[in-house]
Parts: structure tokens; C-alpha cells; sequence
């Protein structure tokens, strides 16, 4: 079986390009989001230690203000690259969280921010490529191993006791817990958002598919397949409305919508119900087939009963102020299949037999069903049929002609009317 890469490509692209779109914003509000909490962070230590001394601890003040204003960048960059922003904010993270540690000395703990580079650099930044965020988080494991081993221990430049740093340890450790908790979370929320909404619209997708396409050529076309089948024997019916065109130019548009949906909408249902399929329609013609997509020995009768069921669904119906008439042909035989388009996906049939059918349809007198002899020997005695003489067809040359009156049922003996 050949593989037809263009509908799967072109689906597996724009199913790509959602993906892509969708976590770009997840990275744009996870740094919005983190980039407050340092905000809210710096502000609050800074307002702690302006309320114990504002001027003995201006640089401490001073840092966290410098701080906050570094992370205000990070949301000027967003509108660029949230790439770009993210990689900014890790630097200054760093840069940041040792310098804090030089005046406060390890003791306060403020390196162990460091540690949220390591998630972080791979939301910000994402997986692809990951020498990326590798670096970064390479990067703040230098700057922790230099910030606890080599920067001194006890504060300098404020005069916070070495008690005051190490009682700092404990907010500092909860606060990085807490950060790196309330991103983690935020972030599995907004991915299993884009996942639910991005399932939700495949299967709106997969739904329009099988609207359009039976459901096994469908699952087949999505995994690349060339639809392409050739069937030995198969079932064409074909059926449209007597005087349809006299009787829309009489009913005018909505009318004429009105009854050709009712119409349509029965033949979709009766093809479900009979295991047929509705190949399409034509103008104001419904073709639909039996044995296909799926072989079945059993397609004449299954589409005998799904052209007697289509004529008493009818039966009733006016059109244009009379009442509305079928003529219905069917034929049995070889037949090819198969999808085409790209954009606009058609399952439709080809060869002799849907031509015959088509002859045979319009041999049908107003609200009849006619059958090809093939058609008719096919189905055996489970019908009776009457002999209405025969038709000439394109390759077929002259074909007899049956038409389908009822099914046999109950004791009732077999009958074939000449």
C-alpha cells in the first residue's frame, strides 16, 4: 500500500504549530508569574529592612530595590521572545542571588535560589535544544559551590549580627520551597489546560473527519494511507427527487433547503441504521453504496432495504405543493475506491458499476426502485422483484431491468414477477 504524506503532513504540522503556540504562552505567564513573586519578594525584604533601620541597612534596601527593577525588564523582554526574557531572568537570578550573598554572607541562604534554575531553565527556556538550559543550570551550580565555599559567611556592609543571617536560612530555604512549589503547580495547571483544550479540538477535528469520510478510511488517512481499494463486488444505489428543479424554482431557496436537508438528514440515518454508506449528493441525488469501505457479502440486501426504507421515509413528504417523489436505481458489481483532495477530503467510487447504477436510476418510473439483473440474482428470493424490461448502458451494452417492490417476510413463498 502506497503512503500519501501530504494530509497527514499538513495535519501533524498545523497540530505541531498549536503545540508550539501553546507553550510559548505557558512560558510567557510562568515568567510573569515568577517575576511578580520576586517583586512582591525584594519588596518585602526591603521594606523589612527599612522598618529595623533604613539607614544602616540602605544596601540591603538599596539591592532588593535594584533587584526588583532587573526583574521589570524581564517583562519588557516578553514582548520579543519569551526565550529572550527567560535566559534574562536567570542571569539575573544569579547574578543576583550572589551578590545578596556577598552582603549578607552564605549564612543567610540566599544562594538557595540558585537551586530554582534547574525547573526553571526548563520551562523558561524549553527542552529544545537542551544545551540550554543544561548551561544555565551548569551556570547556578558554579555560582551556589562559589557562594557557600569561597564568600564569606557572616554579613558585610550592614551591621546584621551572624545570629540575624543564619535566622535569614530559614525564610530564605521556606521562601525557595515555596517558589519553586507555586511555579511547578502553575505550570502542570497551564499545561493540562493546553492538553485538555488541544484534545478538545482534535476530536473536533476527528469529528469533522467522519462527517465527512466512513469512520475505518478516516482512522486510515490519519495514519498517512493512500485510500486506494479495488472491490470485487459491490452495491451502488443512487436516488433523487422527481421534478426538482421545476419544484425549487416554484418553492424558492428556503423551501427547497428546508426539504432537501429533511432528505438528506433521512438518507444519512437509514445508512447508518442498514451498515451503508452515503457517498455523497449531487444537486438534489444521494448516492450511497453497501459492501464499502468495509466488504460484506450481504451489500445487495442492505441496500435493497435501505432503498425500500429511503421510499417509505418519503411517503408523506410534499415539495412545491405536491407530493415528494423518489426514483432510486441500484446496481451491483466491481467498483474502485478512494480518497481525493487535500484540503477538501472526498471518499467517492469509480468504474461500470457506478455508471450502470446511475442508468438504472433513471430508468425508475416516479416512486420506484429499480434493480440491475445483477443486482436482482444477488439478492435471490429474500425480495420480490418484477421484470420491467431493460435499458442500454454505457459499457454495459442492453441490461435487464427489476423492480424492487417488497421484502419477503413471514411464510410468505418466493416470488419473482414477469
Amino acid at each position: 500500500m502506497e503512503h500519501q504524506h501530504a494530509p497527514g503532513a499538513s495535519r501533524d504540522a498545523g497540530r505541531d504549530e498549536s503545540l508550539a503556540k501553546a507553550r510559548s504562552l505557558r512560558r510567557r505567564k510562568v515568567i510573569t508569574v515568577v517575576v511578580i513573586t520576586g517583586f512582591l519578594v525584594d519588596g518585602f525584604f526591603a521594606s523589612l529592612y527599612a522598618v529595623m533601620d533604613a539607614r544602616a541597612y540602605a544596601a540591603a534596601i538599596g539591592l532588593n530595590l535594584l533587584n526588583a527593577a532587573l526583574w521589570a525588564v524581564t517583562l519588557l523582554l516578553l514582548r520579543w521572545s519569551e526565550k529572550l526574557a527567560g535566559a534574562y531572568f536567570l542571569l539575573v537570578l544569579i547574578a543576583g542571588m550572589v551578590s545578596f550573598t556577598i552582603l549578607l554572607g552564605h549564612a543567610a541562604g540566599s544562594h538557595l535560589f540558585l537551586f530554582l534554575a534547574a525547573s526553571m531553565s526548563l520551562i523558561f527556556l524549553d527542552l529544545r535544544p537542551v544545551i540550554a538550559p543544561v548551561a544555565m543550570t551548569l551556570l547556578a551550580w558554579v555560582a551556589f559551590i562559589i557562594s557557600a565555599k569561597f564568600l564569606p559567611r557572616a554579613p558585610s556592609h550592614i551591621p546584621m549580627s551572624i545570629d540575624e543571617s543564619e535566622a535569614l536560612f530559614y525564610v530564605t530555604s521556606a521562601l525557595t520551597m515555596v517558589i519553586l512549589f507555586v511555579t511547578s503547580r502553575y505550570f502542570m495547571q497551564l499545561t493540562n489546560a493546553a492538553e485538555a483544550a488541544l484534545e478538545l479540538e482534535y476530536r473536533r477535528s476527528d469529528a469533522l473527519l467522519l462527517n465527512i469520510l466512513p469512520a475505518p478510511v478516516a482512522e486510515r488517512l490519519k495514519h498517512g494511507e493512500r485510500i486506494a481499494d479495488n472491490y470485487a463486488s459491490i452495491s451502488v444505489l443512487f436516488a433523487d427527487i422527481v421534478g426538482f428543479t421545476a419544484g425549487a424554482r416554484q418553492s424558492g431557496p428556503q423551501d427547497t433547503v428546508v426539504m432537501l436537508n429533511r432528505f438528506f438528514s433521512v438518507a444519512d440515518d437509514l445508512a447508518h441504521r442498514h451498515n451503508c454508506e452515503k457517498i455523497k449528493t449531487i444537486g438534489d441525488c444521494v448516492m450511497a453504496a453497501a459492501g464499502v469501505p468495509e466488504a460484506s457479502a450481504k451489500h445487495a440486501e442492505a441496500l435493497a432495504r435501505y432503498a425500500l426504507d429511503l421510499k417509505d421515509a418519503m411517503q408523506g413528504e410534499t415539495f412545491a405543493g405536491q407530493p415528494l417523489r423518489l426514483r432510486i436505481g441500484i446496481h451491483s458489481g466491481p467498483a474502485v475506491a478512494g480518497v481525493i483532495g487535500r484540503n477538501r477530503f472526498a471518499y467517492d467510487l469509480w468504474g461500470d458499476t457506478v455508471n450502470v447504477a446511475a442508468r438504472v436510476e433513471q430508468a425508475a418510473k416516479p416512486n420506484e426502485i429499480c434493480l440491475s439483473n445483477a443486482t436482482r440474482e444477488r439478492l435471490g428470493a429474500a425480495f420480490v422483484c418484477t421484470a420491467v424490461g431493460d435499458v442500454e448502458a454505457r459499457g454495459a451494452g442492453h441490461i435487464a431491468i427489476w423492480r424492487l417492490d417488497c421484502e419477503q417476510t413471514g411464510d410468505v413463498s418466493p416470488e419473482i414477477s414477469t
